[in-house]
């Protein structure tokens, strides 16, 4: 998904590349639907997920995972480690214009050994219409050991509240 479309976010700082991903409801139905589903099945999967909203934020120093490129010093891997595997509910915040804050529900960080070249967090975010009434959200990260300071990712409602539908072979 391009960045003009709202999908995606992208920053660079101190040579640490994040990018974070908006992944529309359809496009978990298709992970999840057998071929040839039936209409009741995709409309269950649309309500499944249909609640909140999921981002994949992917972090990378020169196309390594964060934490391969932090292998040298084992305290700021330890610390980085933890902070991904443990403390991202803490460390990310989301608000809307108006300054509320609304929690992540969930964080997943699956390991991946450097097999693609970044670290992939998925954040779960109950949807709420507070946090769509603007023209935009924001989802900010602090820095989670990486010299980064805080990055802030602008998102457009827009994008969430007029997601692309896909259409299933039924």
């Amino acid at each position: 998904m391009e960045e003009k479309h709202g999908f995606t976010k992208h920053k660079q700082v101190n040579g640490v590349d994040f990018v974070l991903t908006y992944r529309p409801t359809d496009l978990l139905v298709a992970q999840e639907i057998p071929i040839g589903p039936e209409q009741d099945e995709v409309e269950n999967l649309r309500d499944k997920y249909s609640g909140y909203m999921y981002f994949n934020l992917s972090m990378s120093y020169k196309n390594r995972e964060v934490l391969t490129a932090a292998l040298r010093d084992r305290s700021k891997y330890q610390r980085v480690l933890k902070n991904l595997a443990f403390n991202m509910g803490d460390n990310i915040k989301i608000y809307n214009e108006e300054g509320q804050t609304f929690p992540v529900a969930d964080c997943i960080f699956p390991r991946m050994y450097d097999l693609d070249g970044k670290n992939t967090l998925l954040l779960v975010v109950k949807r709420d219409e507070r946090l769509l009434k603007n023209d935009s959200f924001k989802i900010t990260l602090k820095d989670i050991g990486l010299y980064t300071g805080q990055v802030t990712f602008k998102v457009p409602s827009r994008a969430i509240l007029e997601q692309p539908t896909l259409s299933f072979d039924l």
